[in-house]
């Protein structure tokens, strides 16, 4: 990194999700199911490890520069399992990308973990 970088803040990727999981949403959703618990994936093969994170966590110590890793996995997942449909909101618009509500639900958070890292007490 050039010598002006002074601060490198890494999201983690979120899990993925299988080919069929929109499939299977719209299926319980016409079923009346929940759709969560239907069609749940296991944490291992969704949450893959994130090359980002893995270099972060890596990258050689260099005077004032200050390397923080985010990671938002476990309002994606639990200890076992992660869920395509959290509260009502459906969490992926396709195998890798989460939809733009989702996404917004966890603007708060993320905003939290930024002030965390910057130093920025809590007001609340």
């Amino acid at each position: 990194l050039p010598e002006t970088v002074e601060r490198v803040v890494v999201i983690r990727d979120p899990n993925y999700q299988d080919l069929g999981t929109l499939d299977c949403v719209e299926r319980a959703h016409r079923e009346r199911r929940d759709a969560g618990r239907a069609c749940r994936l296991r944490r291992p093969s969704s949450l893959k490890e994130d090359p980002a994170v893995t270099a972060a966590r890596t990258l050689p110590h260099r005077a004032g520069l200050k390397v923080d890793v985010v990671d938002l996995s476990r309002f994606f997942c639990g200890r076992r399992w992660c869920w395509p449909v959290i509260g009502g909101v459906l969490v992926h618009r396709d195998e890798a990308h989460i939809t733009r509500l989702y996404a917004e639900t966890l603007a708060p958070y993320l905003a939290r973990a930024y002030d965390r890292i910057r130093g920025v007490a809590d007001v609340e």
